[in-house]
């Protein structure tokens, strides 16, 4: 029996170490939980959120993001009390490794591209966009000048969004 449960182990960890994103939310945040039952936060805030939104930082020492890939900063938030979004900050040097590794997982991305004049350079924005499930992936990656940022959000949660709701999709690449 031991040997069995070590062959499990040995052949299923892999598949659940690697499983953070999810069609319905990312590891331990699922898609409309409540604020108040959602563990780890700090920071919490409205002010500066939008209309029925909250912003929330989150306390974990844990910070892999995907497969082997670390954040550096979590966000996550929230529209009337119930989670609808998960906002990581990316090194730039594990992007190309992620967009590969998310194409080899969920499929080929939508990709948006926009091109930024600044005061003595051209900068360019890409977007990167996955669909699974009532999850959508959206990775931003506008050069060195900017972290990159990767938001993990409910399609469901986003249709209910007031019009007027800042989105960073519509922002940069609209």
């Amino acid at each position: 029996m031991k040997k069995i449960t070590i062959l499990f182990l040995v052949f299923l960890l892999p598949f659940i170490s690697n499983a953070q994103i999810s069609k319905s939310g990312y590891k331990d945040f699922k898609w409309g939980q409540l604020e108040s039952a959602t563990k780890g936060l700090m920071n919490c805030n409205s002010k500066l959120s939008g209309s029925e939104f909250t912003n929330c930082d989150i306390t974990s020492k844990d910070s892999l993001f995907y497969k082997n890939f670390k954040y550096q900063f979590c966000n996550v938030r929230f529209f009337k009390g119930k989670l609808c979004e998960i906002q990581f900050d990316l090194k730039h040097a594990d992007i190309a490794s992620i967009i590969a590794s998310f194409t080899q997982q969920f499929g080929k991305p939508i990709i948006k591209e926009k091109k930024h004049k600044a005061l003595d350079e051209e900068n360019q924005s890409t977007g990167y966009q996955w669909k699974v499930g009532d999850t959508e992936i959206f990775m931003i990656n506008d050069g060195r000048r900017m972290p990159a940022i990767c938001i993990l959000s409910s399609i469901s949660a986003k249709i209910n969004y007031p019009a007027n709701t800042l989105d960073l999709e519509k922002l940069i690449f609209e």
